[in-house]
């Protein structure tokens, strides 16, 4: 059998790639490579903290689901309920750090909520969380908590909420307290610059790498911005924990209500005219983040049944320098608590020396001299003669703050005439501001009494005093916390530490300028 031969392969062998010798992709574009290879070691490093934040953190309350939404809330005392609302950034522990939850569940049963997002609640993506939409989850969450015409307290950009919360249901909610709040859209460069977080997909690149590394090197800065002029006090990092704030779902929450505000402000302010709820406006006049002129006091002006406390000298964390006034003006919009001071007892006012300014003849030495022996009396030493000559008046009073049990650290002027005469601090019957009423068992100095002084012309006043009309100032001043004057509803107020001469001229007390009202019905 014979073979055939194959013919010679015309096939050439295989040349090499085109590309051959050239560098490949990473070779090419090393920054691009190191970039993502960053961003996902960022990525898994702010995760990995994220985690270790919320099990260093747990939740210290309770949780309720509405819709299928998680909410983490902490219930405090019993009464008549308030709700607390709190702003941007933060979540419910600021409540708690600044002693409000503390303070009001003595009298009250308060719940205090992480809004949809913040702290340990949840924020499904299911849904866009408007201000109007955390509204009607959170008045749901009252529903099946049992409360009825809850008081609702927001601050700052949770007012808003708590606004939307009194427009939508008017019949469930007993009243608002809103603290440095948004009301009236502006022009706001901060919400512009949170509106790249709050997208989908790109906002999710930069929550895990950008974001947590720029809000953890600014936090400090943001913070001492919302509290300035006061410092950030010292324990508010105490209950309120830094990453929890820095964990990616928290920065998804400020960006998107933080570039919804604008939007939300325009259409709730429409809709102002229908709220007829009582409403009780707190701001402080030094705010930097939000203009309490063009927000709080318009605000003011624009709802006839509003109150306003304006605090000189305080900045957006208003709840923090005058918890205390802000208790009070809580109880004032309560049922069985509208005349009630803040328990004014002997003990509490132990180690106060009173003084008060009063225009009118010889009306300063009555008031005076009625404050003194109440306070002396309730201190335990003998009150100074006003009617001595001069030296001698200087010389009791320096001996009675030295048996004091306080001695020096706290001025206060408080005094009220009662109509038999007597001089009473702190009475339920006069509407008193009492801020100085810190519990014992926390440690804070008071930082001031005042209350209320009466204006009538049939008291009766020791001694050949007769009974002069009452035009009266009261003024208070404290070396404790010479940068947290305490309001009061009526008189002027002072702070300082150093004492001086009163000048009539220009109407200092003890060498201070002398305050203005700031609780204001109408301006």
């Amino acid at each position: 059998m014979s073979r055939r031969a194959l013919p010679p392969s015309s096939s050439a062998p295989p040349s090499a790639p085109a590309d051959a010798g050239r560098p490949g992709f990473a070779a090419r574009h090393p920054a691009l490579v190191g970039g993502a290879l960053a961003a996902a070691a960022t990525a898994l490093w702010v995760g990995a903290r994220a985690r270790r934040a919320e099990r260093e953190n747990p939740p210290i309350g309770d949780f309720i689901d509405i819709d299928g939404v998680k909410l983490h809330y902490v219930e405090r005392g019993s009464g008549p309920a308030v709700v607390l609302l709190h702003g941007n950034t933060v979540l419910l522990q600021d409540f708690i750090a600044s002693g409000l939850v503390s303070r009001l569940c003595r009298d009250h049963r308060v719940i205090a909520f992480d809004r949809p997002g913040f702290g340990h609640s949840e924020r499904p993506r299911d849904r866009v969380w408007s201000m109007q939409a955390q509204a009607e989850l959170l008045m749901r969450a009252c529903r099946a908590l049992g409360l009825e015409q809850p008081l609702v307290v927001g601050h700052s950009l949770g007012a808003l909420v708590a606004l939307s919360m009194a427009l939508d249901h008017q019949a469930e909610v007993g009243g608002l307290v809103l603290v440095s709040g948004y009301y009236y859209p502006t022009p706001r460069l901060d919400a512009a610059l949170t509106l790249p977080t709050a997208l989908p997909l790109i906002g999710d690149v930069l929550r895990y790498t950008v974001s947590p590394l720029a809000a953890r090197a600014g936090l400090g800065g943001t913070m001492a911005a919302m509290f300035a002029p006061l410092p950030v006090p010292d324990h508010f990092y105490g209950p309120v924990a830094r990453e929890l704030m820095l964990r990616p779902s928290q920065l998804r929450a400020v960006a998107e209500d933080g570039s919804g505000m604008v939007a939300a402000a325009g259409q709730l302010s429409s809709r102002l005219p229908e709220l007829i709820l009582p409403v009780t406006l707190v701001a402080g006049a030094e705010d930097g983040l939000i203009d309490p002129q063009a927000q709080t006091v318009r605000l003011h002006r624009e709802l006839p049944q509003s109150r306003l406390l304006l605090l000189p000298g305080v900045g957006h964390m208003a709840h923090h320098a005058a918890v205390g006034d802000l208790v009070d003006l809580i109880d004032a919009m309560t049922p069985g608590l509208a005349r009630r001071g803040r328990g004014a007892t002997a003990g509490r006012l132990a180690g106060l020396a009173a003084t008060v300014t009063a225009t009118g003849d010889r009306t300063a030495d009555a008031v005076a001299a009625l404050a003194d022996a109440a306070i002396a009396d309730a201190a335990g030493g003998d009150a100074p003669d006003r009617n001595a000559a001069d030296p001698e008046v200087a010389s009791q009073e320096a001996a009675w703050n030295a048996t004091a049990p306080q001695g020096d650290d706290l001025v206060v002027t408080a005094a009220d005439v009662s109509d038999s005469g007597t001089a009473i601090i702190g009475t339920p019957d006069v509407g008193s501001t009492l801020p100085a009423d810190a519990a014992p068992e926390d440690g804070t100095p008071p930082a001031a009494v005042i209350a209320k002084l009466a204006t009538t012309d049939d008291l009766a006043f020791p001694g050949d005093l007769g009974a002069p009309p009452l035009t009266t100032t009261a003024t208070a001043e404290s070396a404790v916390h010479p940068a947290h004057p305490a309001e009061a509803d009526i008189g002027d107020t002072t702070s300082g530490d150093e004492a001086a001469e009163d000048d009539p001229a220009s109407g200092a007390v003890n060498g201070r300028p002398r305050g203005r009202r700031h609780l204001l019905d109408e301006i």
